[in-house]
């Protein structure tokens, strides 16, 4: 067992999932319904917000008529329309793991996203019980880049032996203010993070 880090805890979106090409055509999806212009620019941006910010955000900037509640619901369909389908886990994540549960660490999730989006894709997947500790964008009234999900993630392990690993600026940010050690992961291969723990 490495006693560098107890724990490894994982972003979803970008980092265990690839997911960040779908989500762009679903926030492409909902500005073209709303006959509003998408940029990859803003997309970047809103990476990281729960969907409640993005769409409060979305709704205020483009002065969308519709009532929150209903874009909410909206945004929310689209995503559930395409996540299970097409959203797939990033090549050798479920080796990496494997590999360390089979090394003895606790591995964690943290993630903006709602439970009631991410859930049924750990299940449907058979990778939920990798996790030991999982916090949800439900969880916090302020998103990334703010700490307050690290902050509870680490209220509720009570141990400072962490390694983060994040794929977003704003996701880094708010690991780092929380007081964990994290890691860049974007685009990196599964090997490469082992090197990084191991």
């Amino acid at each position: 067992m490495n006693n560098r880090y107890e724990w490894v805890v994982f972003d979803f979106d970008g980092t265990l999932v690839d997911s960040l090409n779908v989500m762009f055509d679903v926030y492409c999806g909902f500005m073209r319904s709303h006959n509003n212009r998408a940029t990859r620019e803003e997309f970047e941006k809103l990476n990281g917000p729960t969907l409640d910010e993005i769409v409060f955000y979305l709704k205020s900037k483009y002065k969308i008529i519709d009532n929150y509640d209903k874009l909410l619901s909206q945004y929310e369909k689209m995503i559930k329309a395409t996540y299970m389908k097409d959203v797939k886990l990033f090549e050798g994540r479920k080796s990496l793991l494997d590999f360390l549960k089979n090394k003895g660490f606790k591995i964690g999730l943290v993630t903006s996203t709602k439970k009631k989006l991410v859930e049924p894709y750990l299940k449907d997947h058979e990778i939920k019980s990798y996790f030991d500790l999982i916090v949800y964008g439900d969880e916090v009234k302020q998103s990334k880049p703010n700490p307050e999900i690290y902050k509870i993630f680490s209220s509720k392990i009570k141990n400072t032996k962490v390694i983060v690993f994040e794929d977003s600026q704003k996701g880094i940010q708010s690991a780092r203010k929380a007081g964990l050690k994290v890691c860049n992961v974007k685009n990196k291969k599964s090997i490469e993070i082992i090197k990084l723990i191991d």
